[in-house]
């Protein structure tokens, strides 16, 4: 877990510097009661998550990245240990419609949600839900310094393993298990205060569907800041 998110948040940093010069948005999103719905057990539990992104825009192709990193509260599969959780999302996308006003992009691109039981010092638990993905992203301007955004992006195929780490002997052993589908959604209200700093307000839903009578849902209020390159 501490790996993929070393790797991840500097793969992200490194891509976010290295396009300085065509960067249109770096931005955080902190969820305010987020919560894990999970259809199986009828239970839900409280997600507590940061997440932090770029969006590359420049002409008609656009590149971005988001990383999240969160703790799920009491969750029922991992009683007495925290469960820590991330997701990575990297997608690319070309502009079908690209005015002063809207913007709409059809994308496709990988992503990956991680659910880590820290079990002991001497060995650990992981899953990993991932899938490439298609979707569309859309931004809807009012004005200069007010716009939506809009994102959806659904699985392709996606897979689940299971990664048992042994800290003590430095072994890792995997185990596939079937994902039926995963979607991904994101709306968020922009503002622009100042001339390249501001705040947004939205709402994020990812859900898991391992079969028709099991599903897990992540969701939750967002409230960001961004910066405009």
């Amino acid at each position: 877990m501490k790996k993929f998110l070393s790797l991840t948040l500097s793969m992200l940093i490194t891509l976010g510097l290295a396009s300085a010069a065509l960067a249109n948005t770096l931005y955080m999103d902190i969820f305010s009661g987020g919560q894990v719905d999970i259809e199986e057990t009828n239970e839900t539990c409280d997600l507590s998550q940061v997440g932090v992104g770029v969006d590359i825009p420049f002409g008609d192709i656009k590149l971005a990245a988001n990383i999240t990193s969160g703790i799920i509260d009491d969750y029922p599969y991992n009683d007495y240990f925290d469960t820590d959780t991330a997701s990575i999302h990297l997608k690319g996308g070309f502009a079908i419609i690209n005015d002063r006003q809207v913007r709409l992009d059809v994308t496709g691109g990988f992503f990956d949600r991680i659910i880590a039981y820290d079990n002991s010092r001497y060995y650990d638990d992981e899953e990993s839900i991932y899938s490439f993905t298609v979707g569309v992203d859309a931004k809807i301007k009012f004005n200069r310094t007010a716009w939506v955004d809009f994102s959806y992006s659904y699985g392709l195929d996606p897979r689940g393993k299971y990664i048992y780490i042994d800290n003590y002997y430095e072994y890792e052993d995997y185990k596939s298990f079937y994902v039926d589908s995963i979607s991904v959604m994101s709306c968020k209200l922009n503002l622009l205060l100042t001339d390249q700093i501001g705040a947004s307000i939205g709402y994020s839903k990812e859900t898991i569907g391992f079969d028709r009578f099991d599903k897990e849902t992540y969701s939750g209020l967002t409230i960001g800041a961004f910066y405009r390159f």
